[in-house]
């Protein structure tokens, strides 16, 4: 079967936002809430529109079967145009296809052709097969992100 790869409109948005939620909630279920999510996929799929964000819909016949939401950055000390992938994701049942390394080509084309000198993302501690996927094609590791949540929390 044949991969598309096309923006998100409109009409999209309630299936990517149900494709997006189960997204989230396995990666984090403990932080995952739907009025979130739909926020989130409504405000990139305006971005898209406009051109500030780009956010494609992988698809294999008619069916949306992943999605990559890539903007573009300028670091401020090199001045260097980065492409950032900020979400990347496939249903499980269309992983081990090669639609991935596809979508993920595509996403590097695109952000090429729109100005990115390089890549970057960021991929949770937890998720050894999302490191092994882009370590696969290429992408090394830059710099850590810690995180300590505040509040209650003794210093």
């Amino acid at each position: 079967m044949s991969l598309t790869i096309r923006p998100i409109t409109p009409a999209d948005i309630p299936i990517v936002q149900a494709m997006a939620y189960n997204y989230n909630l396995d990666l984090n279920p403990d932080e995952t809430k739907r009025e979130a999510v739909q926020r989130w996929i409504v405000s990139v799929c305006r971005k898209t529109q406009t051109g500030d964000h780009f956010f494609w819909l992988a698809c294999v016949e008619e069916s949306i079967i992943g999605f990559a939401s890539c903007y573009l950055h300028t670091n401020p000390f090199t001045q260097e145009t980065l492409g950032f992938i900020e979400d990347f994701y496939l249903v499980p049942a269309s992983r081990g296809q090669g639609y991935a390394q596809k979508l993920a080509n595509i996403a590097f084309s695109e952000l090429q052709k729109r100005g990115a000198s390089k890549i970057q993302l960021d991929v949770l501690a937890t998720n050894s097969k999302a490191l092994q996927f882009w370590q696969k094609l290429g992408l090394t590791i830059h710099h850590h992100v810690l995180n300590m949540p505040l509040g209650d929390a003794q210093h």
